[in-house]
């Protein structure tokens, strides 16, 4: 077994232990491709009223090396939300009521998956020894995180510009670990 190896195991297991259902690596180069097909959409307006989105965070998203300094790889992560729908009352005594998004029927993923994220990176760091660092980011911080989901392995985008993953579908919250180990 490589030290490499063992790393990403201690990793896998840590994750899983914190929560996370799906785990997956990959090398932290920069996301070229998915900066330029960013950048023309921005370019053709195609993100008009977003105004987090501008070229200059594109370009910081897909840099991984300016959001941390000596990355080697990445960590993505998934945390399924898919749960079971409410059972439909009987027609003649329905309450009035409206459709929520599944992703919506829990705790808020923002207050759920940041402590997580921390636990682990904070177990990466052991993991990987003195020196190492870790940079975690959940979809409001400056990552290309379907794209670092893609090349972790987790899933694949489909048309519906999901990530699509082989056990949970499209119902996954993102999240990434950048680190120097």
């Amino acid at each position: 077994m490589t030290p490499d190896t063992g790393l990403a195991d201690g990793i896998r297991h840590s994750a899983r232990a914190a929560g996370f259902d799906l785990v997956g690596f990959a090398r932290a180069s920069a996301f070229d491709r998915e900066r330029d097909l960013i950048l023309a959409s921005v370019g053709r307006g195609f993100l008009d009223g977003m105004a987090w989105i501008t070229p200059d965070r594109v370009r910081l998203s897909c840099d991984l090396e300016a959001l941390l300094p000596g990355a080697r790889s990445i960590v993505a992560l998934g945390t399924a939300y898919a749960s079971k729908p409410e059972a439909e009352p009987d027609a003649g005594r329905a309450p009035l009521r409206g459709r929520v998004a599944r992703y919506a029927w829990g705790r808020d993923y923002h207050k759920v998956i940041p402590p997580r994220l921390r636990t682990l990176t904070d177990e990466i760091c052991r993991l990987g020894g003195e020196g190492t660092a870790c940079r975690s980011f959940v979809d409001t911080g400056p990552l290309v995180d379907r794209a670092a989901a893609e090349r972790g392995s987790l899933g694949f985008i489909g048309k519906n510009t999901c990530v699509l993953t082989g056990q949970h579908g499209s119902y996954v919250f993102l999240s990434a670990i950048i680190t120097t180990a």
